[in-house]
């Protein structure tokens, strides 16, 4: 069952169960651009409560450091070092998480069997407790924050699970796979938690935990292909739920910008109940009945059947670049982005035009104001939507 949803953009896609819903509507007669600011290093992906954008960045110090900015004027109002380590070039960092009113962002590139993740105040920017985990050259992954507890992926040869208390530090449990069905996945991945269970894609198979750690059951992934240990095994997203208990995940390992089907799973069937034809891209969103996905070397979104994996409508956005963002929908518009674009869609009318569009592109979040954040590569940009 899922957890009752806030107003805040609290972790990947929105919320724990990585939907990319945003429960509003919107007219675009109203949507403004309204403020950018330039950031030293691409910039991670973003959470948000009232008032507040929360981001990690990579400074000249080869530090990572979380930000907190104001979500009506883009102005600073604190940053805290989160981490030293070795960063690929242009490579963004991962994004916080939040909740309770935490940040909590997971370090890079550590190898360590105590390595820190840091949790902020998220009004001052003052230090709360530091979380340890073990891994070997991890980049992270956006955290899952329910509450005061702390839901988070590693491991020394990944497929380790995380559970902490926000406030103490204190670790509640931690588990790792054995690699039944085969798959390895240390970093990039988001668990999905409802209120029962603790969602893990180790690409072999998705691992369901009870939410106090107990092993609940192991489901095959028949599409899996990388089956060996891979030191470098990634999953860059997150296992996605809906309220009719389907899990949606892509069909193996994956690295940022890979295109892969999708197939659907349940706790109560052994096998997939379905796989797309198509390859898709970016992080997907499910409204209802409808998963939305962008199709790979494309500028067309997929309203996929949730029951059939069948594609029941497209909607293409035109442009002269493919898209490769997450998807965003709420009760009214549908938001997507190339490298240079961003687009709305009006859902409400039966061929779903594009009504507006801004040149700016990249990661995509809503605040509960109502400001469309876009993550670029030089910076970020808010959109005043209502």
């Amino acid at each position: 069952m899922p957890i009752a949803a806030d107003e805040n953009w609290s972790t990947l896609q929105r919320d724990p169960a990585h939907t990319g819903y945003v429960p509003a509507s919107f007219s675009a007669a109203s949507f403004a651009d309204a403020w950018t600011i330039t950031t030293d290093a691409a910039p991670s992906e973003v959470a948000a409560r009232a008032g507040s954008v929360f981001f990690n960045d990579l400074h000249a110090d080869k530090h990572v450091y979380t930000h907190r900015v104001s979500t009506s004027t883009g102005a600073s109002l604190w940053a805290f070092d989160i981490g030293q380590g070795s960063y690929s070039p242009g490579k963004r960092p991962y994004g916080p998480a939040y909740a309770n009113g935490r940040v909590a962002s997971i370090s890079y590139n550590q190898t360590s069997s105590a390595a820190p993740l840091q949790v902020i105040n998220a009004a001052t920017g003052g230090y709360i407790s530091t979380p340890t985990y073990d891994a070997q050259f991890s980049d992270g992954s956006v955290p899952t924050m329910v509450g005061d507890e702390l839901f988070f992926t590693s491991g020394y040869y990944g497929n380790a699970i995380f559970n902490a208390n926000a406030a103490t530090g204190d670790r509640i449990w931690s588990t790792t796979s054995t690699g039944q069905y085969g798959g390895y996945v240390m970093q990039g991945e988001s668990v999905a938690v409802d209120q029962q269970y603790v969602y893990f894609f180790q690409a072999g198979s998705i691992l369901v935990l009870k939410r106090n750690g107990a092993l609940a059951r192991f489901i095959q992934n028949p599409f899996f292909t990388r089956n060996f240990i891979s030191y470098s095994g990634e999953y860059v997203g997150g296992p996605m739920l809906d309220s009719a208990g389907h899990i949606f995940v892509f069909t193996d390992n994956r690295q940022r910008g890979d295109a892969l089907p999708i197939a659907a799973f349940s706790l109560f069937a052994d096998k997939p109940l379905w796989r797309t034809g198509y390859s898709y891209v970016g992080d997907p969103a499910v409204r209802a009945d409808r998963l939305y996905g962008i199709r790979s070397s494309s500028t067309i979104v997929d309203l996929i059947d949730t029951s059939t994996g069948l594609v029941a409508a497209s909607i293409n956005v035109g442009g002269n670049d493919n898209l490769n963002s997450n998807v965003i929908v709420s009760d009214s518009h549908l938001f997507v982005s190339s490298a240079t674009t961003t687009f709305a869609v009006d859902l409400t009318k039966s061929n779903f035009p594009v009504v507006w569009k801004t040149t700016f592109g990249g990661s995509l979040a809503v605040t509960p104001e109502g400001y469309l954040i876009i993550s670029t590569t030089t910076g970020l940009h808010a959109v005043k939507l209502k």
